[in-house]
């Protein structure tokens, strides 16, 4: 039996910080946008006589970088994780891909964006090698301190440490510089703009992390997937963009909780971080909550360069207990036919294998069967692109798991597709070939225990791809949540089967105004073994749940309500009543706080207190406090809110939809107000 074992250990703290105290540089830094395209508009970057190339601090730099540079009052002043890319307007022209925001090659003017900070060099810091680490910076960034060059990182997923020890004031006040042009594409999905993870000033000398073996081993089998201390552990998983409603990339550490425990509701235990390295905040979290972790480079390739993102990823992670496996790729469709995609894999297992022995490599996908053999556990991305059970009769030893497979959701709260509107009715309903494609997916890992599990696509709905859909819509909508966290009916199916919790869930919402007399497929997602449907107090039957599955029963909409009573084992458990509700009048606040973050979401009712399914009121919030409004939400893949509208401000008008609205806050806020608009 092919049997892949693995020791899993555990850093006692993170890589460089072993004997590297760190200050982090969150607060007080200026920001400015350039110019992509004029270095006149760009405060004449590199244009000095003797410019930042030519001379070690040139005396004639005059760009921002330069201790002589003059800030105006265009400045802005901003924390760091910072994106300001949500701030900007939407364009049909813009790119598809990443939500239709008004940035990159064609939008040169909205495209750089520069970041100046001064720092104390005290004597602490100067005891010994000082280093300054960006951990993530929307991209080809160039840093500066006191206008010394200190290099360049291309890529917008890479962590990147420069030695600055000589170049310091000692005593005195000391300026970085960095300058990000998010004029190119790395991913095809938003990826933000700008310094959008953390910043720190570390000193000491820089050690390897000391490991610790853990009493968990980590196994992979080729007939029982995933196993821990020896027995199988089914990967229940999603896959996850580093982006939030109305917040965009610079997630904070806060909000990630809120989006990991979110998923873990639903019964998930596995994150696949699509497709590219992810923060080391988010796998702190992820170690401490038990979730399991694939991390993904962001591209595959034998060169210098894709080593050098593969390596960073794995020599600053390795020590995270929740990474399950490193992926070299996904999707890569101009090698997965050829031998060239086996080959290169195979480059990237040896890279793998060489800087971290404990863990498998893996590679997704889409369709081409070459690619997969070059890696220790293949990754299937859907199961109708790829002969998952051929390949197991080509290849009986292989180890392998669904690394995507479709969640078929829509728009949530959106039973009939207004393409125009930019939403869509899920897949699930309207696809005749097979009803409720997320049902297919699980049933199909479900029947196969050689199988690892599987990751759907994708836990959240994220800013850009809104396939199949075009502008208006700037956001996917295939997340079984929506953007802001709000579950669609998707979520209880997994929650049915997912988790030990009672679950009782009808769908559609009974305000299908304009549907009056139409024919209805009323569905309910449950794990009780009976249920018995009513509408508008008429009994339609029991039916037994299956296995894995769902129920249905066809009636006439008619206004008034819906009713399904659960049993089990005889006895009535659960009972759901979905009403047809007036117009909203009450709001209703559920208030979460992780670290600095306080995350308010709103629920509208009307004057019965009956979710107002369909209601898109506006809203008006204002709060004191010295905190700021972090971001503005409502899960609506269309949603055209900028950042702008609530930036350095205490109140903001935005739109509901769907009976339901987020507000995300950073720092103390003493009160606050939330108010419909009529």
């Amino acid at each position: 039996m092919k049997h892949i074992h693995l020791l899993i250990v555990l850093c006692c703290c993170s890589l460089l910080s072993v004997a590297s105290p760190r200050v982090y540089l969150s607060d007080n830094w200026h920001f400015h946008l350039g110019h992509a395209a004029d270095p006149v508009r760009d405060f004449g970057c590199g244009t000095e006589y003797f410019n930042f190339l030519t001379k070690c601090n040139s005396i004639h730099n005059q760009g921002p970088y330069s201790l002589k540079f003059q800030e105006d009052s265009t400045w802005q002043i901003v924390k760091v994780p910072h994106d300001w890319a949500p701030a900007l307007p939407f364009s049909p022209e813009a790119s598809h891909s990443h939500g239709y925001h008004a940035i990159g090659w064609k939008y040169p003017e909205n495209s750089v964006g520069w970041y100046r900070r001064w720092f104390t060099a005290d004597s602490l810091m100067l005891a010994g090698p000082t280093r300054i680490v960006l951990d993530g910076v929307f991209r080809d960034a160039r840093v500066w301190v006191n206008g010394f060059y200190l290099g360049r990182e291309e890529s917008g997923y890479t962590r990147h440490i420069y030695d600055i020890t000589d170049y310091l004031n000692p005593g005195d006040e000391n300026l970085i510089c960095v300058r990000a042009d998010a004029s190119l594409e790395e991913g095809w999905f938003y990826e933000g703009a700008g310094i959008y993870r953390k910043v720190w000033i570390e000193w000491g000398e820089m050690q390897q992390p000391q490991t610790s073996p853990m009493t968990a081993r980590y196994s992979w089998s080729k007939n029982e997937g995933f196993l821990v201390d020896g027995k199988k552990v089914e990967l229940r998983g999603v896959n996850l963009h580093q982006d939030h409603a109305g917040v965009g990339a610079a997630i904070p550490k806060g909000l990630w909780e809120y989006r990991l425990r979110k998923m873990q509701a639903l019964g998930v235990n596995a994150i696949r971080c699509s497709h590219n390295p992810i923060s080391e905040d988010f796998l702190d979290l992820c170690d401490s909550l038990g979730l399991y972790v694939i991390a993904e480079t962001r591209l595959l390739g034998s060169n210098d360069y894709e080593r050098h993102v593969l390596e960073q990823m794995i020599r600053r992670d390795m020590h995270h207990s929740s990474i399950i496996l490193w992926s070299v790729g996904n999707e890569e469709w101009g090698v997965e036919w050829t031998d060239k995609g086996e080959k290169i894999a195979r480059r990237m297992t040896s890279w793998v294998h060489e800087l971290d022995p404990s863990r498998p490599s893996t590679c997704a996908t889409s369709s081409g069967p070459n690619i997969v053999r070059g890696v220790d556990v293949a990754g299937y991305n859907y199961i109708m692109q790829n002969d998952v059970d051929g390949e197991r009769q080509r290849f009986p030893d292989r180890i392998a798991y669904g690394s995507e497979e479709t969640t078929g959701c829509g728009t949530r709260g959106v039973y009939f597709t207004d393409a125009a509107a930019g939403h869509m009715a899920a897949i699930n309903r309207t696809d005749s070939t097979y009803p409720n494609l997320i049902e297919r997916g699980w049933k199909f890992y479900f029947e196969r225990p050689w199988l690892a599990g599987l990751f759907y696509w994708t836990g959240f709905d994220y800013m850009g791809e809104p396939n199949p859909l075009t502008y208006p819509a700037v956001g996917s909508e295939f997340g079984i949540l929506d953007a802001c966290g709000f579950p669609k009916d998707e979520a209880y199916y997994l929650q049915s089967w997912w988790t030990d919790t009672p679950t009782l869930h009808i769908l559609p919402h009974w305000n299908l105004a304009g549907h009056e007399g139409d024919s209805i497929d009323v569905w309910v997602y449950s794990n009780q073994e009976t249920i018995e449907l009513f509408v508008n107090g008429r009994s339609l039957g029991k039916q037994t749940m299956p296995l894995n599955g769902h129920l249905s029963w066809r009636t006439v909409y008619r206004p008034g309500q819906l009713k399904a009573v659960a049993y089990k084992n005889g006895r009535r458990t659960l009972t759901q009543t979905v009403y047809t509700s007036g117009p909203a009048t009450q709001v209703q606040v559920e208030q979460s706080e992780y670290e600095d973050i306080t995350i308010l979401d709103i629920t509208l009712l009307d004057k019965k207190n009956h979710f107002a399914a369909t209601a898109c009121d506006s809203l008006l919030f204002c709060f004191e406090g010295e905190g700021e409004i972090l971001g503005c939400g409502n899960g609506d893949p269309a949603c055209h809110l900028t950042a702008d509208q609530w930036i350095g401000k205490q109140q903001v008008v935005f739109p509901a939809f769907n009976g339901h609205a987020q507000v995300i806050l950073r720092g103390p806020i003493t009160s606050y107000q939330m108010k419909l608009m009529h």
